[in-house]
């Protein structure tokens, strides 16, 4: 064989001797790699949740502004309801309260003509009855 062949070992310690690094920097370059795309892929990962998690906060902000818009919308809607409705009221009111007044005079008139016209007939009755 090739054991008591010094020119023999000498090739084969020299192919040894190659290969060697050559694997080293095969292994090194494949773990470099994936470590790469592990980075890679858990930076995608982290951009992604980081992305949701922004979406989720103005969604959600966005939602509670619109929530929050929703019930002060109603608030004002049922205040200006309210508010029309004591004004509608007070003004059924003050209409109430005009018309009265102005039905006043008109009252006393018809009491002054009544009146009036009593006394009329009473003049006349008198004056029927006096020789």
């Amino acid at each position: 064989g090739t054991e008591g062949d010094p020119g023999a070992r000498a090739a084969t310690a020299a192919v040894t001797t190659t290969t060697k690094p050559v694997t080293t920097a095969t292994t090194t370059a494949t773990a470099t790699v994936a470590t790469t795309a592990a980075t890679a892929a858990r930076t995608a990962a982290t951009t992604t949740a980081s992305a949701v998690a922004t979406t989720t906060t103005v969604t959600t902000a966005a939602t509670t502004t619109t929530v929050t818009t929703a019930a002060t919308t109603v608030a004002a809607t049922a205040a200006a309801t309210i508010l029309a409705g004591l004004a509608a009221s007070s003004a059924v009111q003050a209409l109430e309260e005009l018309e009265q007044i102005l039905e006043q005079p008109s009252q006393q008139q018809a009491r002054q003509q009544q009146q009036q016209q009593q006394q009329q007939q009473q003049q006349q009755q008198q004056s029927w009855c006096d020789p």
